[in-house]
């Protein structure tokens, strides 16, 4: 129960990162967030203007991430539903913890932790259900582009640990899909650079 107890802590750490740094704020913390967007779409463009699109590839691609966005939508929607059936367990473990200095119980550390791997395991693999939403809207691609997108990034960055000979070509477009083209920034830099597209 202990290793529950510690995959929970972890779990719940990474998703609630975003929150803790997200109540931080300094004079300038809004500057300082338009600026990092501009620094995320600069770097976008690092990938996207190699690719050369043509104005009639645009439509497709933007169609493949609706589609995705909208696979990632459904999961959310089905996430806040689970979140909001944990609500009432969890509501009164804090507050049993924090009123009368009950140590969370492991029954309701363990309901959680079983509710967040089941949705870490939807989210795997509609993750890849997104990257093949994209995929499919990307045959126009011609081989040069495809190429820009195979050495977009170095093995090393792509798996780490992975054997070289597995990343092969169709690893290298899906981890370029997923961190391109995917990126919550990307669809409307496409919009926009189709419209000075030739």
């Amino acid at each position: 129960m202990k290793k529950i107890a510690q995959l929970l802590f972890v779990i719940m750490l990474c998703s609630l990162a975003s929150l803790g740094s997200a109540q931080l704020t300094t004079p300038n913390g809004a500057m300082s967030d338009q600026v990092n967007v501009k620094l995320a779409k600069m770097n976008l463009l690092l990938k996207l203007i190699p690719l050369a699109l043509q104005k009639s590839q645009y439509e497709d691609l933007l169609e493949g991430i609706e589609a995705a966005r909208d696979l990632q939508k459904r999961e959310a929607e089905t996430e806040d539903k689970e979140l909001a059936d944990l609500d009432s367990l969890v509501s009164d473990t804090v507050t049993n913890g924090v009123e009368k200095g009950i140590y969370p119980p492991q029954s309701a550390i363990k309901a959680v932790a079983d509710k967040l791997a089941v949705m870490e395991g939807r989210q795997t693999i509609m993750a890849a259900n997104m990257i093949k939403a994209v995929q499919a809207k990307i045959t126009k691609l011609n081989a040069g582009q495809r190429k820009v997108m195979v050495g977009s990034y170095l093995d090393s960055f792509v798996d780490p640990k992975a054997d070289k000979s597995l990343i092969t070509d169709d690893v290298k477009i899906s981890f370029f899909i997923k961190n391109v083209f995917l990126h919550p920034y990307c669809y409307d830099l496409l919009v926009e650079m189709s419209k000075h597209a030739s």
